[in-house]
């Protein structure tokens, strides 16, 4: 798994800064499976589809929620849904935690 630090986030949050540098090495990650916790303590996958640093948000693509999986210490667990969403925008301070699952391939198929 890779991470990304960004000062305007929480500590443990993975998005870029608004540097050029750091936001071009953030911009390789986009196409790749992430998996994110909410400060609700419920856990999302999907696909980085966009890393909005105006709004501090990030958008992810075919996303599905795996509930609280246990993480909730007060009130009741949040059951996982069947449900693909399209897309969901998170805001930066939603964000407890996110993760890169699997880096995109940059790799074109059939050429050398």
């Amino acid at each position: 798994k890779e991470y990304l630090q960004a000062p305007f986030w929480p500590p443990n949050i993975i998005i870029p800064t608004r540097h050029a540098a750091n936001m071009a090495q953030a911009q390789q990650y986009i196409g790749s499976k992430i998996s994110l916790i909410s400060k609700s303590e419920i856990r999302y996958e999907g696909i980085l589809h966009d890393i909005n640093n105006n709004d501090s948000s990030l958008t992810v693509q075919n996303v599905k929620s795996y509930g609280t999986e246990g993480r909730k210490k007060v009130g009741p667990q949040i059951p996982p849904s069947a449900e693909i969403y399209d897309y969901i925008v998170f805001k930066g301070t939603d964000i407890q935690d996110i993760q890169i699952e699997q880096v995109r391939s940059t790799d074109v198929p059939g050429v050398l």
